[in-house]
């Protein structure tokens, strides 16, 4: 009877790991496209409903968590904020590897 228990405890453990992927996944998604939206409106971003799509699977992953959702808490794109530069950093690594690819071709 124990091995059911621990089996069914270890079931819960693994959804709530994938559950905690998929909450900071999303939460990147997301400080990624309020940077397409707010900051880089040439890129392409997401449609407006798989933004809110993705906003409010987010918001019900933080409340089952008890984690705060600090992704769509914050009003626009704050580029001061330690996440937000690490947005902004990858954004432009982009931007430079596609440089260097064109340049590549030429």
């Amino acid at each position: 009877m124990e091995e059911i228990v621990t089996n069914e405890e270890e079931k819960v453990e693994l959804a709530e790991e994938e559950e905690i992927k998929r909450f900071v996944e999303l939460s990147w998604k997301i400080l990624e496209n309020k940077f397409v939206y707010y900051k880089r409106p040439d890129l392409p971003g997401v449609s407006d409903n798989m933004y809110d799509e993705m906003e409010s699977e987010y918001r019900q992953l933080a409340e089952k968590l008890e984690l705060e959702p600090t992704a769509t808490n914050m009003v626009g794109f704050v580029a001061s904020r330690p996440s937000c530069q690490l947005v902004i950093k990858k954004f432009d690594k982009q931007k430079l590897n596609d440089q260097d690819t064109e340049q590549d071709s030429e």
